[in-house]
């Protein structure tokens, strides 16, 4: 498969860069395990983090959320995200797939947030788990976007008939996508109409028209509007 954007991928230990240089040609948003559970530390994540940091890249770090005591496995999460100096960190992140109750998923949600004091965050989960969460999906905090998991064929393209549910802000569409950059199938993703680039801390690489460029000289000169106007021909 050819693709003709840059990425949006999410791994772990089991999918290892090979060239970040090739990485950060191609990829303006990497998604990465850092925890699981009380206990399991990924031992890849501060490669990513330090790759990242270094290179501009924008990440996101998560956590696998196992049943039991999520109030502990939110506060080791949140440890090792300190430990290992993630400052420029776009959000927090909460995949939940290991079959956790409604209740368990929704106590793991609102710790983190009071947590996190507002920042950003994702809540993970199957689209064939939706009717479980969805009343807390469709209640998540304003800092608090849905990320959900449906892939079709699984083959490495995404098709409209296999799209997310209408509450997704990202739509992870495949895990077999491969390249030779990278160990493994990855994981790939999009941003759904609800979701926008700098939400995820991606810069936009959109050239500016000539009557954009003309308004924002006539901002950064306070002069007037009006003469910018005619500079582009519009008076």
């Amino acid at each position: 498969v050819l693709y003709m954007e840059k990425l949006l991928i999410d791994i772990s230990h089991h999918h290892k860069i090979k060239d970040w240089d090739k990485a950060e040609k191609n990829c303006k948003l990497i998604i990465s395990k850092i925890t699981e559970g009380r206990t399991f530390t990924d031992n890849y994540a501060p490669t990513v983090i330090r790759e990242c940091e270094e290179r501009g890249i924008p990440y996101i770090l998560y956590h696998y959320l196992r049943k039991g005591n999520v109030q502990k496995q939110i506060d080791f999460y949140i440890e090792k995200i300190k430990d290992y100096k993630a400052e420029n960190m776009v959000a927090y992140c909460l995949d939940v797939e290991e079959g956790n109750s409604l209740t368990e998923a929704s106590q793991a949600v609102s710790y983190l947030n009071k947590k996190i004091r507002g920042k950003k965050f994702l809540f993970y989960s199957m689209y064939a788990d939706y009717s479980k969460y969805v009343s807390l999906i469709k209640n998540l905090p304003k800092n608090g976007k849905y990320w959900e998991a449906r892939y079709g064929y699984n083959d490495g393209i995404y098709r409209k008939k296999h799209t997310c549910h209408n509450t997704a802000f990202l739509h992870q569409f495949t895990s077999t996508a491969e390249f030779s950059w990278v160990n493994g199938g990855i994981d790939l993703n999009r941003i759904t109409g609800l979701g926008t680039e700098k939400w995820f801390g991606i810069k936009s690489t959109k050239k500016p028209t000539k009557t954009e460029r003309y308004f924002k000289r006539c901002s950064d000169k306070e002069t007037s509007i009006v003469d910018a106007l005619k500079r582009c021909g519009y008076a």
